[in-house]
């Protein structure tokens, strides 16, 4: 009697599970946006793309990073800067990110940023120079853009174009906005925009600056922004 009441147990137990197993499509998870691997030539604070021995605390920075132990990564990125390297923009947009890192909560825009490294470190850092400035004045500012801090993904392009807008691909939580790839409007787009910028192997620290905060301004005036949107406001600031 125990055994067959089991046995009817066992098989109303799996009817019930049966029941209520709920059979979805697996979720696809987007892309990450700056992958914590080495050697990929972008990053966003786990190595250097410069390849020079970095200063002590840098190295324990892009180490801690790495690990995803961000309030440590902002930290050492923080005493590297202040204490071994002031003049290095890298350490500067690293240690800004890693501070976004350390909240969960925040939801920042990101701005990837193709960087001649290979070609010409002197003026990869003239570059940087300028977009470590931009990115360090919004995030210390009060609006942001619309409330919304920004990262930096820097990346090595081996000086392979001149374009400054082709330089630059802008995310909104996880969907790309602007590139010179994908589509053919961002094609076009980034052809017309070749034609009238400055060129980005001869751009100083000042224009470097500019792109970046006017990708900012652009930002701003699209609650909900997208591809087109943005290219379409690029292109109005960009006749002024």
């Amino acid at each position: 009697m125990i055994v067959v009441s089991l046995i009817g147990f066992a098989y109303l137990s799996l009817r019930v599970l049966k029941d209520l197993i709920i059979v979805t499509d697996p979720v696809v998870p987007k892309p990450e946006i700056c992958p914590l691997k080495m050697d990929d030539h972008i990053s966003c604070g786990e190595e250097s793309l410069f390849h020079d021995l970095p200063p002590l605390n840098k190295k324990y920075a892009m180490k801690y990073y790495h690990d995803k132990r961000y309030d440590k990564a902002s930290r050492f990125f923080e005493i590297s800067f202040q204490q071994e390297s002031q003049d290095d923009p890298e350490t500067l947009i690293y240690w800004n990110n890693a501070k976004l890192k350390t909240d969960p909560n925040i939801k920042p825009y990101t701005i990837a940023v193709g960087i001649p490294i290979t070609g010409d470190k002197a003026q990869a850092k003239k570059l940087l120079g300028g977009i470590a400035h931009a990115q360090n004045n919004i995030n210390h500012s009060q609006a942001k853009i619309n409330g919304r801090p920004l990262r930096i993904l820097i990346a090595d392009d081996h000086n392979e174009s001149e374009s400054v807008l082709s330089k630059f691909i802008a995310y909104y939580d996880g969907e790309p906005l602007e590139g010179c790839v994908d589509t053919p409007e961002g094609e076009a787009f980034c052809d017309q925009a070749s034609k009238t910028q400055i060129n980005w192997r001869t751009a100083n620290s000042y224009d470097a600056y500019n792109a970046i905060m006017t990708i900012a301004k652009a930002l701003e005036t699209l609650p909900n922004p997208n591809r087109v949107k943005l290219q379409e406001a690029l292109r109005r600031l960009y006749r002024r």
